[in-house]
């Protein structure tokens, strides 16, 4: 059973009909709706990364904020790679195109796809969790603050939960 097909069979019916609507589901949703969407994340990303990337700041926050842009980014293509190629083969499974894709090179991609989108995934739900950390330090504890949320701090933070989604994630 290809990769791509084992959650069509677990979740739609055993039926031809609902198995063919199950695949332009999938192709509607992967294969247009997501990298339209996509698209719009991608271009306000830019934008973010645009503004964030300025010399001029310097905040720690700022540290956080391009670190959580550049995940989103990494997501976001990592969606489309992973999700939207592998929808359009679904239309047209008996054309030998689609089916070499499918069966040869799309389970090759699929692995580092996955590592790469989990870890970036990782990486960002803890960095939006390390913002919000260090913003309640600076509002609630302005004084400690000053010693907490240095640049030094913020950089050991950021690297120290990029290794540990990267740990996290290879055995997967």
């Amino acid at each position: 059973m290809p990769v791509s097909e084992l959650n069509l069979q677990v979740n739609l019916s055993v039926g031809d009909v609902a198995f063919k609507q199950g695949k332009q589901l999938m192709f509607i949703f992967w294969g247009i709706i997501l990298p339209v969407i996509g698209s719009f994340g991608l271009i306000g990303n830019i934008l973010n990364i645009i503004v964030l990337f300025r010399t001029e700041i310097k905040s720690t926050t700022v540290y956080f904020l391009r670190t959580l842009v550049l995940t989103d980014v990494g997501i976001i293509v990592g969606c489309i790679l992973g999700l939207s190629s592998i929808s359009v083969t679904q239309l047209h499974p008996d054309n030998p195109a689609m089916n070499y894709y499918t069966h040869v090179i799309y389970p090759h991609m699929y692995t580092p796809i996955n590592f790469i989108g989990m870890t970036l995934q990782f990486t960002n739900v803890w960095m939006t969790v390390a913002v919000t950390i260090e913003r309640y330090i600076a509002i609630c504890h302005p004084f400690s603050a000053i010693h907490v949320c240095n640049q030094r701090n913020t950089f050991i933070l950021i690297g120290s939960i990029s290794v540990i989604a990267i740990a996290y994630n290879i055995p997967r």
